[in-house]
């Protein structure tokens, strides 16, 4: 009886690791999986500043030739742009 007693005890022993170890494992995949979301997303998010810091240098570089070029460009109020208004000069 007490061997009886013994390997139950020791199956529900076994029983209780195995499921704690996959809970680990599962909670450590759901957490890799997280980290991974999050590595994805600010992977895009970095690609997108990078298309826009090109596209800014794009504009910069065509303000700086008008500039060159002694184009007054108008400075914008809060109603819009207006020639009459403070200018950008050169």
């Amino acid at each position: 009886m007490a061997e009886w007693w013994m390997r139950k005890s020791q199956c529900r022993l076994t029983c209780h690791l195995q499921a704690t170890q996959l809970t680990r494992r599962l909670t450590e995949g759901r957490q890799s999986q997280e980290a991974e979301r999050w590595r994805r997303l600010a992977q895009r998010k970095n690609q997108e500043l990078e298309r826009f810091r090109v596209e800014l240098d794009s504009i910069l570089d065509v303000l700086r030739e008008l500039q060159k070029q002694g184009v007054v460009i108008p400075a914008p109020n809060s109603q819009g742009f207006s020639m009459t208004d403070s200018c950008w000069k050169t």
